[in-house]
């Protein structure tokens, strides 16, 4: 909902419990007045601190403006009794001044939402209000992800801001989302001058908010140790996190967040912004000298630059505003709720996903018509319902020095071609998937010999290597078009169902600054043909497992490979922390064999395949290898996801353990615990883990959340009835560890 009034004109966008205020202060700064819980009267007088200091930049605004906010003016050097006897002073300091898009060159010296070098080579702007119009609809940046298919009605408000001097006009977009505490923004910056512009900074979004004891919430880690949750005080200065190697990164996921510095899991404000983008971000944190807290995100500014000539625009990455007045559980229900119903595409939005088994780890490079077939028999007898056949089919393909790039099927691998081996595994009852590299080229390619210029380089120098591979430059349209024309046609060559696209390493080189947002474009485009062309395949995202795993990607593909780790112990640390922004039913998870193959750990069947069930459950190993009782757990947990995965899919995600949110462990080292509850709550399923046993255990109660207070809750398997009261309040009972690396599950439902 977006409610306007005259007074400055204000803005007041309701989503779901939360509201959004804006107000323009003398007719001409756009600014932030408020943030949080649901207010149905905003009153810019009350929400937007004004002040002067007379050591300040300072600029003269209406007088009677001063008078309406005289309660937050105070001139230098003057006692409270002449302040209340002399009128208040008009001037007000830039570096106080809560604008809803900060500039460059205004006297505000924090970081700038935009940054643009004009022709005469300044890169001082003045943005000034200049009115605003209320769209039906999502209206969306040009050519980047935006929600799908809106599923409620919707309506979108524009504001416009415009420089007089350099006829730069910026139109910042809201969408609140009526049923969540999420709203939408994104900028569009035209060039409505004669003379070309170079942008050099243009952020999503950028907002202050008031001095408050806080701390920053980040995902951050690296290769097979993604997104683990970071909390840390927020201190002066800029605390930020950004990728630049071409795609959202590992190191850090386009996200961050301000949580109260008592936030824990249930209880607590937190503000957070991420980006419905794939490629180089950054997001930040600044306290100023007074406290206060800009909070922006956007396109990394470091290595970029965009020339806007005459006449056109540039659109930024949607960034994704939520508030929570609930802790962490509410961040991620807002997350969970936007990526089902607004983000997913309409065709998958309600669809369960199938258990895959992957040959990567079963077999590496090293597979043929023979073994995929076989394969596929065994993967049957574990419950498996789609068999992706992963890197090594396509000709050439013995190890990761060649043929990239070139997508026909190996003869002497698959002497009968894809729809052969497509044939057999779907003969063992299985639906045949298959795993492509399309954005990557091996110097040691037919592709590669043909067009040695297509690849992503610095004018004059050979191009870096890394992995043996190079990255194709999607930023020209015809690289675009022929991956158009070339996975067109192999995956109408075979029955096709599941495509798992990978992308195993960064962009280091460019021929410009705008070449790693040409590629995105261009990786969007590709993307959005081929969904369109193929819409009954499942795709799933992948980059070196979850190096682009982000809002940017869900927007075209329901699911993505979480990490390359498959130990349960690590797995357990990435989806804790992976779940304050995706749903369960988005995390490719696998059972992997014993000794796992990154960390060399030995851990029972079943915690792997606990570890795993709640989300897209699956295998990454060869059945054959494992022991019958082995085999038989895993048929069973397999049956038990086919029964479940509506509920995992459409139920709300609960963290138990760690019970204080991000980096809090409450002295119980490496255990968690989470739950699935159903959309009506009737029925739930809790998983436990523990890592190591601890000397003289006692045992401990895992108290629950979510529940029905007044209702009873059966365990079917244990023949045992619990009152909702007293599982919120006490919990179910662990007895002392036996073992390390134990995990337990319970089946609870809400008794008539």
């Amino acid at each position: 909902m977006i409610q306007t009034n005259d007074h400055g004109p204000t803005f007041n966008l309701v989503a779901e419990n939360t509201s959004y205020v804006m107000s323009v202060v003398g007719g001409v700064h756009l600014c932030h007045a408020y943030w949080g819980p649901r207010i149905d009267r905003p009153d810019p007088e009350q929400l937007i601190l004004l002040d002067s200091r007379s050591n300040m930049v300072s600029e003269e605004i209406d007088p009677d403006l001063a008078g309406r906010h005289h309660r937050f003016w105070r001139a230098p050097k003057e006692s409270l009794s002449d302040r209340r006897q002399k009128p208040p002073d008009n001037r007000l300091a830039p570096d106080r001044l809560a604008r809803e898009y900060p500039f460059e060159g205004g006297g505000d010296h924090r970081e700038p939402g935009l940054r643009v070098r004009h022709a005469d080579g300044s890169t001082t702007s003045r943005l000034i209000y200049a009115g605003y119009e209320i769209l039906d609809g999502a209206a969306g940046p040009e050519g980047l992800p935006y929600v799908s298919d809106p599923p409620e009605e919707c309506r979108t408000l524009r504001i416009d801001l415009d420089d007089p001097v350099s006829g730069l006009q910026v139109s910042l977009h809201y969408l609140p989302l009526p049923s969540l505490p999420v709203i939408l923004r994104w900028a569009r910056i035209r060039n409505r001058s004669t003379v070309a512009v170079e942008i050099l900074r243009a952020a999503s979004m950028s907002l202050d908010l008031p001095a408050m004891n806080a701390d920053v919430i980040t995902l951050d880690g690296a290769w097979i140790r993604e997104r683990i949750a970071h909390r840390r005080p927020l201190r002066p200065g800029v605390q930020s996190v950004e990728s630049r190697g071409g795609a959202s990164g590992h190191q850090h996921a386009p996200f961050i967040a301000v949580a109260d510095g008592e936030a824990g899991e249930e209880t607590g404000g937190v503000w957070s912004t991420s980006l419905i983008y794939s490629g180089n971000h950054r997001h930040l944190v600044e306290t100023d000298q007074f406290g206060g807290i800009r909070l922006q995100s956007g396109i990394n500014p470091s290595g970029f630059a965009w020339n806007l000539p005459p006449g056109e625009a540039f659109d930024t990455p949607a960034a994704v505003l939520v508030h929570s007045s609930s802790g962490f559980t509410g961040l991620s229900d807002a997350h969970h709720r936007f990526v089902r119903r607004w983000l997913f595409r309409k065709d998958w939005r309600d669809r369960d996903r199938p258990v895959v088994l992957n040959t990567w780890e079963a077999h590496y490079f090293d597979v043929d018509a023979d073994r995929v077939a076989g394969l596929a028999r065994r993967g049957a007898e574990i419950g498996a319902e789609v068999l992706v056949l992963d890197d090594g089919w396509f000709d050439g393909r013995i190890d990761d020095t060649k043929a990239l790039g070139d997508w026909t099927p190996d003869p002497g691998k698959f002497p009968d071609g894809l729809a052969k081996a497509a044939e057999e595994v779907r003969r063992a009852g299985l639906e045949f998937g298959l795993w492509v590299e399309p954005e990557m080229v091996s110097p040691r390619s037919r592709l590669f010999d043909r067009h040695p210029d297509w690849v992503i380089g610095a004018p004059g120098r050979d191009p870096v290597l890394a992995r043996n591979q190079l990255v194709l430059d999607l930023g020209r349209p015809e690289v675009v078009d022929h991956l158009l024309e070339t996975l067109s046609t192999l995956l109408s060559s075979a029955a096709v169902s599941y495509v798992k696209w990978d992308m195993n390493r960064n962009i280091v080189e460019t021929p410009g600054p705008e070449a790693m947002h040409r590629y995105m474009l261009g990786l969007y485009r590709l993307w959005r043909t081929l969904v369109r062309r193929f819409p009954k395949v499942l795709f799933e995202g992948c980059a070196g497992g979850g190096g682009r795993f982000d809002f940017g990607s869900l927007a075209f593909m329901p699911q993505f490979w979480t990490s390359d780790q498959t130990d349960a112990l690590e797995r357990q640390r990435i989806q804790f922390g992976s779940s304050l922004l995706f749903p369960p039913e988005s995390m490719g998870a696998h059972v992997s064999a014993v000794p796992n193959h990154q960390v060399g750990r030995s851990t029972p069947p079943e915690t792997r395949g606990l570890t795993a069930l709640a989300f897209n459950f699956g295998f990454e190993l060869d059945p054959s290898k494992a022991s019958d009782e082995d085999r038989r757990v895993f048929a069973r947990l397999s049956e038990l996801y086919k029964a479940k995965r509506s509920l995992f899919r459409s139920g709300r995600f609960l963290r138990f353990l760690p019970r204080r949110g991000p980096s809090f462990d409450e002295g119980r080292p490496e255990h968690h615990a989470w739950a699935v509850i159903g959309p009506e709550g009737r029925e739930l399923m809790v998983f436990y883990f523990a890592a190591l046993a601890q000397p003289n255990d006692h045992g401990f109660h895992l108290r629950l959340r979510g529940l029905d207070a007044g209702a009873r809750y059966r365990d079917e398997e244990r023949n045992v009835e619990f009152d909702g009261a007293v599982l919120m309040a006490r919990g179910l009972w662990l007895p002392p560890a036996e073992g390390d690396y134990r995990s337990a599950y319970w089946i609870l439902t809400k008794s008539p």
